[in-house]
């Protein structure tokens, strides 16, 4: 992963490493009803649990196109600053895989 603020990917390859993972580690979650069965499908579902994953410190942006027009998801981590006083946030990569 590049040196840079969030991790950044299209829903259907972020959906593909996804289910790899998933599959790999927890592969009753896969024939669950939890799990999308489609790519078109993670996207609300990041949406569901995207409040959960911010009160935990990780930020989720969808609905942002790439420079080539491809729909993507941006995934940060939030930090807080303890030197600042207006204690703001700054942002670490995330590696999700």
């Amino acid at each position: 992963m590049d040196r840079q603020s969030y991790w950044q990917e299209t829903p259907t390859n972020l959906y593909t490493k996804l289910t790899d993972a998933i599959n790999n580690s927890k592969p009753d979650l896969m024939r669950s009803g939890l799990w999308p069965k489609a790519s078109n499908r993670l996207i609300p579902k990041i949406n569901e649990v995207a409040p959960n994953l911010k009160e935990k410190g990780i930020e989720i942006t969808t609905g942002e196109k790439d420079s080539e027009g491809n729909r993507v998801i941006k995934i940060w981590k939030m930090m807080q600053k303890k030197r600042m006083s207006n204690k703001a946030n700054c942002c670490l990569p995330i590696c999700v895989f």
